[in-house]
């Protein structure tokens, strides 16, 4: 009997015990919500760094990285992300019949990096078609990221007009090859380690320890920082995305398009040195803009070349770029002009696309790979 008294008194302990951490961690996560708010909107949308103001995303396994929802500043302007993680107002899913959709694909130059949400070239377009614009280009996305990003959630808007403009982050020279580091954040996500942190996750408490001690001062905060290159940066000699993946992806854009019903419109971007002559500028992107001109024209989409209007639009290139390479809002509305332009046959009820060259997929050759960009 004594012995029972004592086992009795022991489970009595170990309840007792165990329910007081329990309130200690419930209360330590009712005060983390509550009173660290700001903390937990930064471990899930950090602010941009100061010395160039390029964003800070969280991770995702498939994604690599991506926007957490919210409203969040950059450069000193309000940008909203809907729940689906892409800017632009909150959609009504399932799309409401009579209702049209445009949505585009891309890195910052085509999200509209330090460009107001109304001044980006998809809303400018949007609203003088009388349709919906939803920005599914994120901040240093490649057409690997788009792909995902298009089958994970941006189809579920059922669009009507796919607009293409991945580019830049293709063609970057980098310190990591996109499908290596997708698939080896694929194999951790799917580990015993990756679902309990997704786990995790959902306790408050959790998000802000890790954040202060793993994200803001680990050597991993920079793996989410997304930086600003054009033709690379010299990481090495290899691509982010091998030349002829490029042209695999753009092929497989258009079939996830039209396999949802929706059309495509080729969207190739501008930098500055496109202003310093009468064609494309010539650079380690050379390759990837004949890949990119070449597949619009075998598949049949229509191509809105913005180098060209911008030289003709007469204004200099500090007036159309923030900097090497991001549109202003000048910029901005010269492209959804361009865009409309494109548009309003099909937005009248004509075709977008045509019947194309067709024929196979060329075998692509980047002279670039190994010796780095020029």
């Amino acid at each position: 009997m004594r012995f029972v008294g004592r086992r009795a008194r022991t489970l009595r302990r170990l309840l007792y015990a165990a329910l007081t951490a329990a309130g200690l961690l419930g209360g330590l996560e009712l005060l983390a919500r509550l009173a660290f708010s700001e903390q937990l909107a930064a471990a899930e949308a950090p602010p941009p760094p100061p010395a160039d103001g390029a964003p800070t995303l969280r991770g995702n396994p498939y994604l690599l990285w991506e926007y957490a929802p919210g409203w969040r500043f950059e450069l000193g302007v309000p940008v909203h992300i809907n729940r689906l993680g892409l800017r632009g107002e909150e959609p009504t899913i399932p799309k409401p019949p009579g209702t049209r959709r445009l949505i585009a694909t891309g890195d910052s130059s085509v999200y509209g990096y330090g460009v107001a949400d109304a001044e980006v070239f998809l809303q400018r377009a949007a609203r003088s078609l009388g349709v919906e614009g939803f920005n599914a280009a994120i901040p240093g996305y490649s057409t690997y990221q788009s792909i995902n990003l298009l089958q994970l959630r941006a189809l579920a808007l059922e669009p009507d007009v796919v607009i293409v403009g991945n580019l830049w982050s293709d063609n970057n020279f980098d310190d990591f090859v996109d499908a290596e580091l997708l698939s080896a954040y694929s194999r951790w996500g799917r580990s015993p380690a990756g679902r309990l942190r997704e786990l995790l996750r959902a306790s408050a408490l959790f998000r802000l320890l890790d954040y202060e001690l793993r994200v803001r001062r680990g050597p991993q905060a920079a793996a989410r920082r997304v930086g600003w290159t054009v033709g690379g940066s010299g990481g090495g000699g290899r691509r982010r995305v091998a030349i002829a993946d490029y042209a695999a992806n753009l092929d497989t854009l258009v079939d996830l398009a039209l396999d949802a019903g929706a059309e495509v419109l080729f969207l190739a971007l501008a930098n500055r040195e496109d202003l310093r002559g009468s064609g494309d500028a010539p650079g380690a992107w050379d390759p990837y803009r004949r890949v990119f001109r070449e597949t619009a024209a075998r598949r049949g989409a229509p191509l809105v070349a913005i180098p060209q209007r911008f030289r003709d639009s007469g204004l200099g290139a500090d007036a159309l770029f923030l900097d090497e390479m991001h549109p202003s809002a000048a910029g901005h509305a010269i492209m959804g002009e361009a865009v409309a332009e494109a548009l309003a046959g099909w937005a009248a009820g004509a075709p977008l696309m045509g019947e194309g060259t067709g024929g196979p997929r060329p075998d692509y050759a980047d002279p670039y790979v190994g010796r780095g960009p020029r």
